[in-house]
């Protein structure tokens, strides 16, 4: 009787110490405790006691660590995992620590499962730009699967199975000031003014300037892409901030530049049918087209094109702005699709016309010939703003989107304009 009930305490001090453990900052999480995410500096997790395989068992072990939003969606996910008998042996049976994050250096330890930053923190802020990441739920897998092979060689896994309990805790991610951070920048958005924009999320692009393409003035090239709900189509609106440093030069003297160049190629591009502007060289619009257009830009301003305004080099194109402590230029205005010869449009990979406008289109072609004035179909409206950093004289901001709509009318078009007017009145430092 004695007998049994020794082999019966160790049994359940073997159980007790067999466990997933995380630490925050080298101290022990507990089961469902709550984490703040400002006070994260490094976090590590280890286990014991694993379930014992089979002796000579093949397949694969993972240690898995996976995020979740209140919506119970995967935000991120980071992996650990062996293959073969011996690298899983000396896996479940060595004791060690796992770092998945540490201040100040990337993790290397574990592998993404998403697109995700370098870091946990970094991570962190961007899921947290969207309201149902706010707080985090994190589970921590040990898990393993069976390899089998076949009289023919073929390999094939078994289905994931638990070799210890899954470890659960979750993260405040919220801010404490009501303001959300503009990734990779000292901006912040003030969560309150966001909520009647539809704000979605945000998205670092590290790489949206490429080197070949870039304009000397563009010093950054990566862009901050902020995603909203759209009234007027299924897909979302995106807005891209890019802030760059000024080097030697003054704000003044890069806005200015920026104006220029800009305008310049707005009627370079909105020109593109006749032969009798002079035009840029294609490497002078390249460094433009992902601002004005994703890619090659395939619309015109009208009111910048000979054929429909032979002043049209007396137009101002950039206005004036200031919108609290920003201030410089702004441009946003509807514009169309172009076509050469009026008897087919251009729509950019968008659908094609009704076969009622290209009618139209077509018979107004032929009877007034190249000269006649023939409305083109809307193709959105683009905006582009050159700013002043009002807190850095070292650094000017660009903030530009182009919403493509096929039923843009002039009052949608100033909506629109109201919209990045209000998304840069949610700017804060």
């Amino acid at each position: 009787m004695k007998k049994i009930v020794v082999i019966f305490f160790v049994s359940v001090i073997i159980n007790l110490n067999a466990q997933i453990q995380v630490k925050i900052n080298d101290k022990p999480v507990v089961e469902n405790q709550t984490i703040e995410a400002k006070d994260i500096k490094k976090m590590d997790i280890s286990f014991s006691n694993p379930q014992k395989l089979q002796p000579n068992t093949d397949g694969k072990a993972r240690l898995y660590v996976e995020l979740l939003g209140l919506d119970n969606k995967v935000v991120e996910g980071y992996t650990v995992e062996k293959e073969g008998v011996n690298a899983i042996n000396s896996f479940l049976t060595m004791s060690k620590s796992y770092i998945l994050y540490e201040e100040g250096g990337e993790n290397k330890t574990f592998g993404f499962t998403y697109l995700a930053p370098p870091t946990l923190k970094a991570m962190l802020e961007q899921v947290g730009t969207k309201e149902t990441n706010k707080v985090i739920k994190v589970k921590v897998y040990l898990t393993f699967r069976d390899k089998m092979v076949d009289k023919y060689q073929n390999v094939t896994y078994g289905d994931y199975f638990d070799l210890l309990p899954v470890f659960t805790f979750k993260i405040n991610n919220q801010s404490v000031d009501g303001t959300i951070q503009l990734l990779g920048t000292d901006i912040k958005l003030s969560a309150e003014k966001l909520k009647p924009l539809n704000y979605v999320k945000q998205e670092v692009d590290e790489n949206y300037f490429l080197t070949k393409e870039r304009n000397p003035l563009l010093t950054n090239s990566k862009v901050v892409r902020c995603s909203f709900k759209s009234q007027k189509h299924a897909h979302h609106t995106a807005v891209f901030v890019n802030v760059m440093d000024l080097d030697s030069k003054t704000q003044d003297a890069v806005i200015n530049e920026l104006k220029t160049q800009f305008e310049t190629v707005l009627v370079n591009v909105s020109n593109f049918c006749n032969s009798d502007v002079a035009k840029l060289a294609k490497e002078k619009i390249d460094h433009w087209n992902k601002i004005m257009d994703y890619n090659e830009p395939k619309f015109i301003v009208t009111s910048l094109d000979k054929k429909y305004n032979k002043e049209f080099d007396r137009e101002k194109i950039m206005e004036p702005m200031e919108i609290g402590l920003f201030k410089g230029y702004k441009f946003s205005q509807m514009v169309t699709t172009r076509s050469c010869d009026n008897s087919a449009i251009n729509t950019a990979g968008h659908e094609t016309l009704s076969p009622e406008i290209a009618k139209i289109l077509q018979a107004a072609a032929k009877s007034e010939a190249d000269s006649k004035k023939v409305e083109r179909v809307p193709y959105g409206t683009v905006s582009v703003y050159f700013m002043k950093h009002p807190k850095n004289s070292k650094k000017v901001i660009m903030l530009f989107s182009h919403d493509d709509n096929h039923k843009e009318t002039m009052e949608t078009a100033k909506e629109f304009k109201t919209f990045i007017d209000s998304f840069i009145g949610c700017f804060n430092f």
